[in-house]
C-alpha cells in the first residue's frame, strides 16, 4: 500500500469518497425548496437523509459509513432551521452547516480506518516541526497582522470614506484572500502566477468607476499587501534552507 503522509491510498479513497457523497446528496440532489423546508420529521428531511444513505452506501459500500454519516447529517439539518429562524445570517448558517458535516466525514473516516491517533499525533507535529510552523505562522502573519498595519496605515490616505462608513469588510477579506493566494504562490516559487493575480485586480478596480475610494488609497493599500505577502514567502522559503 502506498503511503501519503499518515494515510495510505486506500485509506484516501474512502475520505474522497466520503467528500464525493457528501456533494452529491447535499448539494446535486437537492432542491433549494427542499432545503427550506426540512424540519425535524417532514418528509423533506426523511428522503434527502434516505439519499445521502444510499450514496454513500453506494460509493463505499459500508453499512457503517452510511449510518455514521447519515445520521448525523439528520441531526444536524433537524437542528439548522432552529439557527435560521434566529438573527444569524444565511451565510453563517451555511458555513457552520458544512463544517459540522464535514466534521463528522472526518470523525467517521478516522474511525472506519482506526487511524485516529495517528492523525492526532500528526497534528501535534506541525507545532513541533520547523518547516511546518514556520509555514503555518507565514499564514497566521499575513491574515492577522498584516491587515492591521494596512488598516492603520491607509486609514490616513481617505478619512472621508472612512468617516462615511463607505469602505466595507469587503475589501478587507478580499486582502486576507489576495496575501493568503500571493504568498501560496510564492512558496511554490509560482511568481509568475502573482501577475495574473495583480492584473486580474487592476482590471477590476478600473471597471469600477464609481468607486469613492480615492486611486491613492487603493494603490497604498494593494501594493503593501502584496509586498507583505511576497517579502514573508521569500523570507520563509530562505529560512526553509
Amino acid at each position: 500500500m502506498d503511503k501519503i503522509f499518515f494515510f495510505t491510498t486506500e485509506q484516501g479513497v474512502v475520505f474522497i469518497q466520503l467528500i464525493m457523497a457528501h456533494i452529491i446528496g447535499d448539494f446535486m440532489l437537492q432542491t433549494n425548496g427542499t432545503a427550506d423546508k426540512k424540519k425535524w420529521n417532514n418528509r423533506h428531511i426523511l428522503l434527502h437523509i434516505s439519499l445521502i444513505f444510499i450514496v454513500n452506501l453506494i460509493l463505499t459500500w459500508s453499512w457503517l459509513l452510511a449510518v455514521i454519516v447519515s445520521a448525523a447529517h439528520y441531526i444536524i439539518d433537524g437542528v439548522k432551521p432552529f439557527f435560521k429562524n434566529k438573527t444569524a445570517s444565511r451565510t453563517k448558517v451555511f458555513l457552520a452547516d458544512q463544517a459540522m458535516h464535514f466534521i463528522v466525514i472526518l470523525i467517521a473516516w478516522m474511525i472506519y480506518c482506526n487511524i485516529g491517533i495517528t492523525i492526532i499525533e500528526n497534528l501535534l507535529n506541525c507545532i513541533t516541526n520547523y518547516n511546518q510552523i514556520l509555514i503555518i505562522t507565514g499564514y497566521l502573519v499575513v491574515i492577522y497582522p498584516a491587515g492591521y498595519l494596512i488598516g492603520f496605515a491607509t486609514k490616513s490616505q481617505n478619512k472621508d470614506a472612512a468617516d462615511e462608513n463607505k469602505i466595507d469588510s469587503g475589501g478587507k477579506i478580499i486582502g486576507i484572500f489576495e496575501r493568503i493566494i500571493i504568498l501560496t504562490l510564492v512558496l511554490l516559487n509560482q511568481y509568475e502566477a502573482i501577475g495574473f493575480l495583480i492584473t486580474g485586480k487592476s482590471i477590476i478596480r478600473f471597471a469600477d468607476k464609481n468607486s469613492p475610494l480615492k486611486s491613492e488609497y487603493v494603490l497604498i493599500g494593494t501594493m503593501m499587501s502584496y509586498a507583505i505577502a511576497i517579502l514573508t514567502g521569500v523570507i520563509i522559503n530562505y529560512l526553509m534552507q
